[in-house]
């Protein structure tokens, strides 16, 4: 996949909005305890684009329940962050809606976090995944799979 748009940063979603990064099977490890996590691979960057996330903002505009939109066989659960802290983590966030992509469905609420930088615009550190997993709040909770170290102090 290729950039449809050219990376930038959508001034119609301010701070206080959020955005909601799905997760499968594929995003789900083991602890050292043999208990489930998210792993912070939820985060990671395809090769030549950003993160892909729904909007929920643009869903509820059109009358979409955004739970029913983002939850799929395949993507069972789903975390939601706050625009402000991933613009804080100096990242940029647009609309980039699929349409007509051989391999995906169409998603008119499809939106891409990039990299603020020309020099490395796909490159993600693993502080910076740990630190979009620690601000992350469950949307669709997965069951009995914890989301961070936090959430799972407060279980035991």
């Amino acid at each position: 996949m290729t950039f449809l748009v050219t990376p930038y940063d959508e001034k119609d979603l301010s701070a206080e909005d959020t955005v909601i990064r799905r997760i499968s099977e594929h995003h789900i490890v083991e602890d050292s305890n043999g208990k489930k996590r998210v792993s912070t691979a939820v985060f990671a960057m395809s090769s030549n684009s950003g993160i892909s996330i729904d909007i929920p903002k643009l869903m509820i505009a059109d009358s979409v329940d955004p739970y029913d939109f983002v939850t799929t066989p395949i993507f069972f659960a789903s975390v939601e962050l706050n625009v402000g802290d991933i613009r804080n983590e100096g990242f940029l966030i647009g609309y980039e809606p699929i349409f007509d992509d051989p391999e995906l469905e169409d998603n008119p609420y499809h939106g891409e976090i990039w990299r603020d930088s020309k020099d490395r615009p796909f490159h993600i550190t693993g502080g910076e995944k740990k630190s979009l997993l620690r601000k992350s709040n469950w949307f669709v909770t997965a069951e009995n799979v914890y989301l961070n170290e936090s959430q799972q102090r407060h279980k035991n």
